[in-house]
């Protein structure tokens, strides 16, 4: 489990923060001592994010937003400046998958204009947005840490896999840009996928995993996430971490 307060100080806002990968995300930094400010499209369910992060201690703001939609960025950016005056770590979580495509993707002939367009607008567009939002704080305090959520699937050439691999490809990519044109300046950018599937709504009906056995929870994400965070790894950028690699590297056997 991280350690208690290995983020005291620390203010981070988690997009995608209801469910899922970010949800854990979201609890593992505010168990490890970070405020958090908790962005998604569903209210409800962020809000009992928040609720939970309350009840065990901790403090979060739950903010409803959608990150491809620029009026939204602005002002959940300007909430969170308005709460706790910095925002120093950002997750770049938010996300459409197959899944929300409403029928099966086979191929490129089952991929609709609009379905493309949205997955690049949420998985691209809006980790732009809300980097571009966030860099002048922390650029101001010379310091930060901007962590994009990716797959493995941003790598692989297998059918079925466009338009989500291509969207996270480009995900990383910007994500690398941003630690080249500002680590100089304190602001470090990672990369961070699970390495491999895990348990969450990403799979429905028309998008199954190919191997029940391979699927791990989405808790596998909470130790490399705190880490990426830390001052720990403040000599790491721009690279890719896989969740599942680091953990047998780095934590201990329970």
């Amino acid at each position: 489990m991280p350690e208690e307060n290995r983020l005291g100080g620390r203010v981070a806002l988690i997009t995608g923060a209801g469910r899922g990968i970010g949800r854990e995300i979201a609890l593992a930094y505010a168990q490890a001592g970070a405020e958090v400010i908790l962005m998604a499209r569903n209210e409800r369910e962020v809000t009992a994010v928040g609720d939970e992060i309350a009840a065990a201690g901790g403090r979060a703001v739950a903010l409803a937003g959608d990150v491809s939609i620029e009026d939204d960025v602005h002002r959940v950016v300007k909430s969170a400046l308005d709460e706790f005056g910095y925002v120093d770590v950002l997750v770049n979580n938010a996300g459409v998958t197959p899944g929300a495509a409403g029928r099966p993707i086979r191929d490129l002939l089952d991929v609709t204009t609009d379905f493309w367009d949205l997955t690049f607008a949420v998985n691209c567009r809006g980790a732009f947005l809300m980097t571009r939002a966030l860099l002048p704080t922390m650029l101001q305090r010379g310091s930060g840490v901007v962590i994009s959520i990716t797959s493995r699937l941003s790598r692989r050439a297998i059918a079925g896999n466009a338009p989500y691999g291509p969207s996270k490809a480009a995900l990383e990519l910007f994500t690398g840009v941003v630690h080249a044109e500002f680590s100089d300046r304190g602001v470090r950018a990672h990369i961070l996928h699970p390495g491999g599937p895990v348990a969450t709504s990403i799979f429905t009906d028309y998008y199954q995993p190919t191997s029940i056995a391979e699927l791990a929870s989405p808790s596998v994400i909470r130790e490399a996430a705190v880490w990426l965070a830390s001052a720990d790894a403040a000599s790491v950028g721009g690279q890719v971490i896989d969740a599942r690699v680091w953990n047998a590297e780095h934590t201990e056997p329970g």
